[in-house]
């Protein structure tokens, strides 16, 4: 499923995917927004359809999106993804379960 949330109050094409086990961020997406980077305690190695294997290393912690005036913080992993700013996998989806 596909739609727009607001991050950092910028909207944001984003995929709700509940067969990705990790939240991603495009990494230009992540830089317009000024997003700090951190380094992971460890790599992942992401396999995609689309654009085959990709190493992933960096993340910006506590991202918020907003939605029905509810504030998600979460954390978006750094992936060079080609049509969506955000991908949104299970563990969002599981923080979403917490909150609600």
């Amino acid at each position: 499923m596909e739609g727009t949330l607001l991050v950092f109050n910028s909207s944001a094409r984003v995929l709700f995917d509940g067969d990705a086990t990790h939240s991603f961020i495009l990494k230009c997406f992540a830089s317009t927004l000024g997003l700090e980077t951190q380094n992971m305690a460890f790599s992942l190695l992401v396999g995609s359809p689309l654009s085959g294997s990709k190493v992933v290393n960096k993340v910006c912690k506590y991202c918020e999106t907003e939605m029905s005036n509810h504030r998600i913080p979460f954390d978006l992993k750094i992936l060079d993804i080609l049509e969506y700013a955000i991908i949104l996998g299970v563990d969002w989806l599981q923080k979403c379960m917490i909150l609600s």
